[in-house]
C-alpha cells in the first residue's frame, strides 16, 4: 500500500477522508431507469388503438342521452307555452267582446250628456257596459263622469275596467 501525506495525518489508498464520506452519504444514488422492451410499445399503441371506438361510442351514447333529456324538457315547455298562449288568447277575445258592448252612437251620447247626468245613468246600468263606455270615452270626460258618481260605484266601473282579477297570474 502507498501512503499518501495528509495534513490530518497518513491515509492509506483505499481509505476515504470522512469528510468525502458524509458528502457520499447524502446524495442519493440515481439508477437510471431501464429501457422499455420494444415489443412492449406496440403493444401499448395497439391496445390504444383498440380503445378509441369504445371510448367514441361511449361519449355519443352519453350525449345522445343528454339530448334525448333536452329534447323531452323542450317539449314539455312548449306544450305549457301553448297553453298559456291559449289563455291569453281567451282573455284577448274576452277584451274585445268587452270593448264591442259600447258601440260609437253610445259613446257619442255620452260624450255630448253633462258628467253628473252621464254618472247618474252609468251608475244605474250593467257594470260591464258601463266599464266599457267609460273605456272607449276620452281620458278627460271619463274622469269627470267617474268624478260624479259615488265612490263605491266608481270604484266597481273602475274594477270591472281594469278586467279579470287573475289577470296578472296569466302576465
Amino acid at each position: 500500500m502507498v501512503a499518501l501525506g495528509v495534513a490530518g495525518g497518513a491515509a492509506q489508498a483505499g481509505e476515504a477522508d470522512p469528510a468525502e464520506k458524509s458528502a457520499a452519504n447524502k446524495a442519493p444514488v440515481v439508477k437510471p431507469s431501464p429501457a422499455p422492451e420494444p415489443a412492449l410499445i406496440p403493444d401499448v399503441a395497439t391496445y390504444c388503438q383498440n380503445l378509441v371506438p369504445t371510448i367514441t361510442n361511449a361519449k355519443a351514447v352519453a350525449e345522445t342521452a343528454q339530448l334525448m333529456k333536452l329534447q323531452s324538457e323542450i317539449a314539455l315547455r312548449m306544450t305549457e307555452l301553448e297553453a298559456r298562449k291559449a289563455e291569453v288568447e281567451a282573455l284577448v277575445k274576452q277584451h274585445e267582446a268587452f270593448l264591442r258592448l259600447a258601440d260609437e252612437g253610445k259613446i257619442a251620447i255620452y260624450l255630448k250628456m253633462k258628467p253628473d247626468a252621464a254618472a247618474a245613468q252609468l251608475a244605474m246600468m250593467d257594470e260591464t257596459l258601463g266599464a266599457a263606455i267609460i273605456a272607449k270615452l276620452p281620458p278627460r270626460s271619463a274622469s269627470l263622469i267617474l268624478a260624479e258618481m259615488p265612490a263605491e260605484q266608481a270604484a266597481r266601473l273602475t274594477s270591472a275596467l281594469a278586467g279579470p282579477k287573475d289577470t296578472d297570474k296569466h302576465l
